[in-house]
Order: C-alpha cells, then sequence, then structure tokens
C-alpha cells in the first residue's frame, strides 16, 4: 500500500491543502523522515527551488543526527536539534501551504501584490514608510493638519501587518515603537494589535506571539486587553509549536508567572468557553428543539383556535388551558424543559 508521500500526485487543491496539513501531523508525531518525503513532493507542485535547498539541508542535518545515534553516540544537544528541524519544516508547511492558497485564491496573491507595489518588498524601506505615517505627528500639529492616521491609509496599514508572514527585525522593531509611541493614539495602536493577531492566526510567527505579549504588559487598557485575547487565540491555535521555540515558550512562562496576567488569561478563556457553549445552543435549539416544535404548531393552533377570527374578540380573560396543551401535545413540555436547561 503507498504511503502518504506516493498519494500527492494528482491531488486537487483542496486534497493538497489537506496534505500540508498530514505534513504537520507527521512533524508532531516525530515522522520526520516521511515529513520529508512529503515536503519535497509538495514542494515540486510549486517549483521553488529555495524550497529544495531548505529541504536538502534539513534532510542533511536529519540525517547526521541518525548517524550519530546509529553509532551510539549521545548528543546532549538532540533534543535541541530535532526541535529545531521539526520548526523548520513546520515554517516550510506554511510557505508551501501559502503558496497552494495563492494557486487556488488568487485574490490573497493580488491582495499582497498591490500591497508590495504601495509600500515594497524591503522591509527596512517598508518599516520607514510605515514609520513616516505614525511618527509625524508634532509636524502635522504645527501645519495644523490633523493629528490622525487618516482611515484608509489605516486599513492600508492593517493589511500591510494582516498579510505579513514572517516579520522581519525592522517589522518587529517598527511594531514595538508604534506601541510605546505616546503620540500614537490608543485606538491606532489597538488597529496594529489587532493586525498583528489577524496576522498570527493567518501565520506563525513567534515574533508575533513576543509582541503580543509585549503590548498586554503595555499598562493601556483597551490596547492590552486586545493583545491578551490575541495571545490566548495564539496559544490555542498553536499549542503544539509553542514547545518547539524555547525563547518563545520562556516568554510566556515568564507574563503566566504574573497573577493578573492569569487572572486575564482566565477570563478571556471563561468567555471563548461561553461563545462556544452559546453556539451549542443554538445548533440544537435549530436542529433538534424546533424542527419538533413546528411539528407540533398546528395541534396548538388547534387547541388555541388562532385561526378563528371569532375568538379574537375579547380574549382578556379568558383562559387558554396551556395544561391541557401540555397534556394532549406530547412531547411540548419535555422540549420546552430541555431548550431552558441549554439556557441555564
Amino acid at each position: 500500500m503507498p504511503n502518504f508521500a506516493e498519494r500527492l500526485q494528482g491531488m486537487t487543491p483542496k486534497e493538497t491543502l489537506q496534505a500540508v496539513s498530514a505534513l504537520q501531523d507527521a512533524i508532531f508525531s516525530g515522522q520526520l523522515r516521511e515529513a520529508l518525503e512529503t515536503a519535497a513532493r509538495l514542494a515540486r507542485l510549486v517549483s521553488r527551488d529555495d524550497y529544495f535547498y531548505r529541504l536538502e539541508s534539513l534532510a542533511e542535518n536529519y540525517k547526521t543526527l541518525l548517524q550519530y545515534a546509529w553509532e551510539g553516540y549521545e548528543d546532549p544537544q538532540r533534543r535541541h536539534i530535532l526541535n529545531g528541524i521539526s520548526a523548520s519544516l513546520l515554517l516550510l508547511a506554511d510557505d508551501l501551504k501559502q503558496d497552494l492558497n495563492d494557486q487556488s485564491f488568487p485574490a490573497r496573491a493580488a491582495e499582497r501584490r498591490a500591497l508590495a507595489a504601495e509600500f515594497g518588498d524591503d522591509a527596512a524601506v517598508i518599516a520607514a514608510k510605515v514609520g513616516e505615517i505614525f511618527f509625524q505627528r508634532e509636524i502635522d500639529r504645527l501645519l495644523e493638519t490633523g493629528n490622525q492616521v487618516p482611515i484608509h491609509v489605516m486599513d492600508r496599514v492593517f493589511r500591510l501587518i494582516w498579510f505579513t508572514g514572517i516579520l522581519s527585525p525592522a517589522h518587529q522593531e517598527l511594531i514595538r515603537s508604534i506601541g510605546q509611541d505616546s503620540q500614537v493614539l490608543w485606538h491606532e495602536k489597538c488597529l496594529v494589535v489587532s493586525a498583528l493577531t489577524m496576522s498570527l492566526l493567518n501565520r506563525f510567527d513567534p515574533g508575533k506571539m513576543i509582541l503580543l505579549l509585549e503590548a498586554a504588559e503595555s499598562g493601556e487598557d483597551q490596547v492590552s486587553q486586545r493583545a491578551l485575547v490575541g495571545v490566548v487565540l495564539g496559544i490555542l491555535a498553536y499549542d503544539r509549536r509553542i514547545p518547539l521555540h524555547s525563547e518563545l515558550e520562556a516568554r510566556i512562562r515568564l507574563a503566566s508567572s504574573d497573577e493578573s496576567f492569569r487572572s486575564a488569561m482566565e477570563i478571556i478563556l471563561m468567555q471563548l468557553l461561553r461563545a462556544r457553549e452559546t453556539e451549542k445552543i443554538t445548533r440544537e435549539f435549530e436542529e433538534e428543539v424546533l424542527p419538533e416544535m413546528k411539528k407540533m404548531m398546528p395541534k396548538i393552533e388547534d387547541k388555541l383556535q388562532l385561526t378563528d377570527p371569532s375568538e379574537d374578540e375579547d380574549m382578556e380573560g379568558k383562559n387558554p388551558g396551556w395544561k391541557d396543551i401540555m397534556d394532549e401535545v406530547p412531547g411540548l413540555f419535555e422540549k420546552i424543559e430541555k431548550f431552558s436547561r441549554m439556557q441555564m
């Protein structure tokens, strides 16, 4: 029976994206040899030479590690090296996923091209252009041109951060400077934090998580609350990837040592759980309770004589006989009782 890597050829775009998920699962389960083979097959679908160079380097590192183990050599850095190989493979899987998404959803690629045309491709140039938008407050005040970034400009900055894959050091320093600058308005900082959260959920990057942690500790309530939500969502989305990045894991542990930070995270988690429960209640009501109650409506209408115009006259003071309806319409009381329990 062919293994997973051998079944990749001839897949549809949807199936190929499922293959990327399977590649990630293979990495997390420690099946690095199969993961390397699968990644090589996927790389052929997008025809990027740099992917093959990265794969060759990772395969060589893995081969050397296996050779040392075969020879009985106890390498104290073995776990660290394995984590590094796994983390690099996952980053490559992210790149493959983005390229395959671009093939299936060209609008996303077009949006990135438009942003590149506006801001450029060089990280330092992009950081300088965005910095000019935020850090000319004093000049704007002197010229009396206002102190707020125009909405359409903020929209472009939001999209730029959102669609950025891995933040360069220049990008990180820029976002950090925006968060620390007192001239930047709080709601503009909130937009940057929200864009950073969207970007993190779109593409894993330890640098984004660290920036969100810093924003969560900023002391500005509106900014820190949004950043905390981003941190929680990031941890939930990438709980298996975080242990592969020792610096990020240590940073999260440091933040979690603060009791107020832990309490805030617990509140957010409770709200997320309640939101999921509300969604579950709505779904169960629509799928289970509501259809049964619709079936009962003819009997209820007949009992209450809702379709009889003569009954509209002087209904005040008349008892509709709800107990009799409950008795005569089997299951109605149970359905209503169930819905009431679901909302508690």
